[in-house]
This record gives structure tokens, sequence and C-alpha cells, in this order.
């Protein structure tokens, strides 16, 4: 069914170094259908290790048909998992999983932190010892961040690293996953008393631009986010019509709309505060809009924003261990030719990736 696409993702593997993903597989469980577990195999196939988040697998079925269909595409690597205990308060339970290739990695100690007081759902941290990488031993931790409490639990993963570090003596350690980084979770204001943001010990490796949502109409990174209005034909973009007392613009009664809330600076069409997503001027400008009947809400970004997945790194060893730019998000819809439909299918986000250099290859200077 993939084998064309098997072989361009074997083809891009060739010397890229240790490849560790993170991927919030949104639900993933017996819910999920057949397709969708040999989608998420070509996806994580990629990858020497990765994090696997949202997993609600009660059974522990669906990993294990995961674990099948990996060791079915790439029979040169035996791949295995660590899985977190359930996490969650209440009823809503998920798991996160590392799936790894046993072959190379070897898991040495892991921890399970708890959920009383800071986390929604405890942080899940392995250490592993990979002898064919620049630095042969590192810890990842992974946590699924709850967007009603991002930046108290952004905040308190430094408190965690830190606990990591005297337990197992080392500073070497990756912090990656749906950290809700953004969007209307994390106001601007807020990220001044985040420690894990502003310790220059920690270097976030995505940057606060880069967009990982599957959704194309649906745009939220670290520091923004935009919405866009549509003419009755359903088109974005064009110039903004006038609005209170500005002149121009307008050349007919359905001039489309766009309104960009990204960065600095106040207007329609211009650069606005993240402040604005809490403050009555996007109801303003959709007021006009229905009042004038020259367009239509046409994305919800502001109320659904898509806040992706992040990679921070602590301490200068495993950062020149890590291939500069090779920190990316992979686009899995572009790369096996799927459709938007096909895609959300598997999961909203797609995954994020960085490579290690191998051993022998001579880490960067910082």
């Amino acid at each position: 069914m993939h084998p064309l696409a098997l072989l361009l993702l074997g083809l891009r593997l060739a010397g890229a170094g240790f490849k560790i993903c993170a991927f919030n597989a949104h639900g993933f469980g017996e819910a999920k259908s057949g397709d969708t577990w040999v989608m998420g195999a070509l996806i994580l196939v990629r990858c020497d290790i990765a994090a696997v988040q949202e997993v609600r697998d009660v059974k522990g079925d669906a990993m294990q048909a995961l674990l099948r269909e990996l060791n079915r595409y790439d029979p040169s690597h035996s791949y295995a998992q660590l899985g977190s205990r359930r996490l969650g308060r209440g009823t809503y339970k998920e798991q996160i999983v590392f799936l790894y290739r046993a072959d190379l990695v070897t898991v040495t100690d892991w921890y399970q932190f708890g959920e009383a007081g800071d986390f929604a759902r405890g942080p899940f941290a392995a250490r592993f010892h990979v002898p064919s990488t620049a630095i042969k031993d590192f810890v990842l931790l992974s946590h699924h961040v709850s967007p009603r409490d991002a930046p108290h639990e952004i905040d308190q993963l430094h408190q965690v690293c830190q606990e990591l570090s005297q337990r197992w003596g080392t500073q070497n350690m990756m912090v990656l996953g749906d950290l809700n980084a953004g969007g209307a979770y994390v106001p601007h204001n807020a990220w001044g008393s985040i420690r894990l943001r502003w310790d220059p010990r920690f270097h976030w490796l995505i940057g606060d631009g880069v967009n990982t949502t599957v959704r194309a109409r649906t745009h939220c990174a670290t520091t923004g986010t935009r919405v866009a209005w549509g003419d009755q034909h359903g088109d974005v973009g064009g110039l903004a019509p006038p609005i209170a007392g500005r002149t121009g613009g307008a050349e007919s009664p359905w001039q489309r709309l766009s309104v960009n809330l990204w960065g600095k600076g106040v207007g329609v069409g211009e650069r606005l505060p993240l402040s604005t997503l809490q403050s009555p001027t996007l109801g303003l400008l959709w007021h006009w809009c229905r009042l004038e009947g020259r367009g239509k809400l046409r994305d919800s970004s502001p109320l659904t924003p898509s806040l992706p997945p992040r990679i921070v790194v602590q301490g200068d060893e495993l950062l020149r261990a890590v291939v500069p730019g090779s920190a990316k998000p992979y686009n899995f819809a572009r790369s096996l030719g799927l459709s938007e439909e096909e895609a959300l299918q598997v999961s909203d986000h797609y995954p994020v990736e960085v490579n290690l250099y191998l051993a022998g290859q001579a880490p960067r200077e910082l």
C-alpha cells in the first residue's frame, strides 16, 4: 500500500543521525482504525526514539498492533516500548509511551511523577543509553501540559528537570511533547515568570512561529494566533475594509477582511498584540462584520488554537550533540500524500523531531 513512501522515508533517514521524535497521537487507542495504525507506523518508523502522547489504550492492544506494524515495515530493527501509567486526575486518562529501537537503545531507568498539586497529568521520564550517538547517555522528559494551567505546568517542568538531574546525576536532558506553549493558553506577559523559558541552561529548539497543526486554516504558535474572515464565497484574504474612522480599502460590500493577531501594533490588517485575544477587539471586529454584512467568521483560531509540540534541551553538552537545523516538525500529510481529512484521522498535530550526532561525528561548537 505504501512501499514508495517507505522507500522515500528510508532514503531520508540515511546519514541523518540519531532521530528523536515527539508525537501527540490524538487519542490513539482501539477506536482508531487499522489504517491509522499503519499510518502511525509509517510516521514513527523514521524515529530511533519516539515519545508518543495522548495514548488512550486501556487494554494495550493498539500499541501492540503499532509495534507489530513497526517491526513489519522495518525488519532491520527491533522495536520496543516503555509506557507510563495511565495519567489524569479524573475519569479521563491517557498515557505517554516511548517507542524505541531496542537493538540500538537501552533504557537504564525511568521515573513517573505524580499528579498532586502541580500537574493534571504527571510527567514521565526515561534515561537512555545509546552508544551509537556522540553523547551516549541522556534523559527524555515527556509531558502533555494541561491547557487550563499551562503557564504553571511549564514553569514547574523546570523544577522537575532539577529533581531528575539530582536523581540521575546528569544535565543531559531533553523536554519534549505537547506543552500547549502558546496561543490563549500562555499569554505573552506570562513568559517572564516561566523558568523553563528564561533560564539560560535551557534551549528551545523549535521556533516560536513554527506551526505543527494539520488543519490548514488554523495556526497559533507560541507567541500569537491568527484569524481570518471570508467573503460570501468563502475566500480569505484581501484588503481590510474601513473601520472606526479608517479610510480606504473597501471596494465592494463583500470586500474581504483579514485580521492578523501576531506580534505588536494595532489596527485592521496590521499586527496586534496577543492581549487582544482577551480584549473586546475581536468582538468589535466581528460585531462590525455582522452589522455591515460584509463578512463571516471563517476560522475559529482564537477559540481552538493549534499549539505546537516543543523540544527543549538542558545543558551545553547535549546541545552540542544536536545536529544544527534538525529540530523541526515532520509534515506527514505532504510526505505520505494524504489529504487533510485523511491526516486528521491520524492526528491533528504533526510530530516534531531532532537529530543527534552519531559517534565519531564532530559535535558543534557553541
